[in-house]
């Protein structure tokens, strides 16, 4: 029984894996990344706003006032050009933010429905439509995702810190996240 526990558990490591993998071959394989046609797919309305902050903070000259937190406009500075075409980069990271969050769903929902089933949660949340499909868009709603889902996490912590400096510390912690 052990033996087949064991073996379900490396299929959902194996289902999670393959999953990010197909996700991050569709950007790459589907279009043409760098071109316009690419870009038209990979842009939606918000994303015109992020990229004029980001025009604004390469420039420093600031052309009308931006609503937008700078962190996602930086991040697309940094790796709009990175790794090949246009936004290939950024999408990319993208796809390891959603990842990343998986796994932290994996880890909050383990203690509750079991290492293999949480792990299954993990993939569940990477097929989710919504999750493909701004995940590979440039907007920052993924990384959103990412540090809400590491606040949620470091909040089931502290509740379960038996030192009370380490429960503030985690709380703390997740209010910094979020």
């Amino acid at each position: 029984m052990r033996h087949r526990a064991a073996g379900i558990e490396s299929a959902a490591w194996a289902a999670l894996a393959a999953v990010f993998l197909l996700r991050v071959a569709a950007i790459i394989m589907i279009g043409s990344p760098g071109s316009d046609s690419w870009e038209s797919r990979i842009f939606y309305s918000d994303t015109y706003s992020y990229l004029d902050t980001a025009n604004d903070l390469a420039d420093g000259t600031q052309d009308e006032p931006s609503f937008r937190l700078p962190g996602y406009p930086i991040l697309m500075l940094a790796t709009m050009d990175l790794a090949g075409p246009r936004w290939t980069a950024t999408i990319i990271l993208q796809q390891i933010a959603d990842l990343l969050t998986a796994l932290i769903v994996a880890a909050i929902a383990s203690p509750i429905i079991g290492r293999t089933k949480a792990i299954w949660a993990g993939v569940f949340y990477l097929i989710l439509p919504s999750g493909v499909i701004f995940s590979s868009l440039v907007i920052p709603d993924v990384l959103t995702a990412l540090f809400t889902a590491v606040s949620g996490l470091l909040w089931l912590r502290s509740a379960r810190q038996i030192d009370p400096r380490r429960g503030a510390l985690s709380g703390l912690a997740a209010g910094l996240a979020l």
